[in-house]
C-alpha cells in the first residue's frame, strides 16, 4: 500500500495555528507551564513548549519546536510539525501524539491512549503503554522494557516529498517482554528484530522477523 502524506503538515499546522484561545500560546519564544496548573491549549510558532510536573492541560501544538509534558503531567493530545515530543515517567496524553520530523519518546510508565504517528524522526517506547497504534514512514522503532501496544505498527511507503524513503531501511526492534497486539503492517523495506523473550508479537506482513537473544538486538 502506498499511501499519500502531504496532508499531514497543513492539518498540523491549521489546527496549531487556530489554538491557543483558552489557554497559553505564543510566538518566537519558549513557551513553560509550571507545575501543578491547569489550562487549556498551549500553543507556539516557533519555540519549544514544556508541561511540568503534575499539570493538567488540553491541546498542545507547536510549529517548529520541541514539546516535553514532564512526570505525572496530563494532555488531551500533542502536535508538532518540525520537533521532538517527549513524555517524562508516568505522563498520560489521552489522544493522539503527530509530528511530521521529529522524533516520539516515552519514558518508563507514561501513557498514549491514541496513536503515536510521524514521518521522520526516532520512536522510542520504553516500558511504556500505547493504547492505539505506531505509524510512521521512516522512523526507526525501538520498543523495549516490557512496552505495550495495542493497535499494532504501520510504515507506510511515502508517495510525498514529506517522507521520501530513505536509502537505509529503518531499524524496528521488538524487545525483551513487550507486547504488540494487532497487525504488523509494513509498506517499504525494514530490518525488524525480535527478541526471544518478546511477551507477544501480532500477525507481521511485508517484512521477516530476525530473532535475536539477550537485552541487544543485532546492529
Amino acid at each position: 500500500m502506498k499511501i499519500q502524506i502531504g496532508w499531514i503538515a497543513p492539518l498540523l499546522l491549521g489546527s496549531i495555528m487556530v489554538a491557543g484561545c483558552n489557554g497559553n500560546h505564543g510566538i518566537n519564544g519558549a513557551i513553560s507551564i509550571p507545575d501543578g496548573t491547569e489550562t487549556g491549549d498551549v500553543s507556539n510558532v516557533n519555540g519549544s513548549i514544556t508541561i511540568g510536573t503534575k499539570a493538567h492541560v488540553a491541546g498542545v501544538h507547536s510549529v517548529n519546536g520541541s514539546l516535553a509534558l514532564g512526570k505525572d503531567a496530563r494532555a488531551s493530545y500533542m502536535k508538532t510539525v518540525n520537533g521532538s515530543v517527549d513524555l517524562a515517567a508516568r505522563s498520560e496524553v489521552s489522544g493522539n501524539i503527530d509530528s511530521v520530523n521529529g522524533a516520539l519518546t516515552l519514558a518508563p510508565g507514561s501513557t498514549v491512549k491514541g496513536d503515536l504517528v510521524n514521518v521522520n524522526g526516532a520512536i522510542s517506547v520504553d516500558g511504556a503503554h500505547v493504547g492505539g497504534g505506531l505509524r510512521t514512514v521512516n522512523a526507526s522503532i525501538n520498543l523495549v522494557n516490557g512496552a505495550r501496544v495495542d493497535s499494532g505498527i504501520v510504515v507506510w511507503k511515502s508517495g510525498s516529498s514529506f517522507g521520501l524513503d530513505k536509502s537505509t531501511p529503518p531499524r524496528v526492534v521488538i524487545g525483551r517482554d513487550v507486547t504488540v497486539n494487532g497487525t504488523l503492517e509494513f509498506n517499504r523495506e525494514v530490518r525488524l528484530y525480535v527478541s526471544d523473550k518478546a511477551a507477544h508479537v501480532g500477525k507481521i506482513e511485508g517484512a521477516t522477523p530476525i530473532s535475536y537473544q539477550g537485552d541487544d538486538a543485532p546492529r
